[in-house]
């Protein structure tokens, strides 16, 4: 939605994966690669840099579709998987009803989520479980 919002802005959307800093108060976190993420966290990125596209170059938009389509989307689904494609196909021009995803946005602005966001306390209480199972398989043997 924040970026719905900002369409049409004079800006330059840049879309950012966390990188832990040695200094920082973070910098004993886990580092996200592309790999790992999320088809949701896909989808975001390529609609920062479709915006950009929409914006700062919309008469260059039909090359620019064609050169993502035929040589990032391969790239993409060799290198990153499955999550990539969809968003690449979005990135590329496809009509959101043709291709889909995450979210689909409705003819009166709202968004139609296809999957739930897992709460944090969600997140944190799965990865307990994990933890509490493996420390009983250990403790086991």
């Amino acid at each position: 939605e924040l970026i719905d919002d900002l369409k049409g802005s004079k800006t330059f959307l840049t879309p950012l994966v966390f990188i832990p800093i040695e200094e920082a108060l973070l910098s004993k976190a886990k580092r996200v690669g592309l790999s790992g993420l999320t088809e949701l966290q896909w989808e975001f990125i390529t609609q920062c840099w479709r915006q950009n596209i929409d914006f700062w170059a919309p008469e260059k938009k039909p090359q620019i579709h064609a050169l993502i389509f035929s040589v990032f989307w391969a790239i993409s689904r060799w290198k990153h998987g499955k999550k990539s494609v969809r968003p690449v196909m979005k990135l590329a021009g496809f009509p959101e009803n043709f291709i889909g995803g995450a979210y689909i946005s409705k003819s009166d602005g709202t968004f139609d989520p296809h999957y739930e966001i897992p709460l944090a306390e969600d997140v944190i209480a799965t990865e307990i479980d994990k933890q509490s199972a493996v420390a009983a398989s250990k403790s086991a043997e």
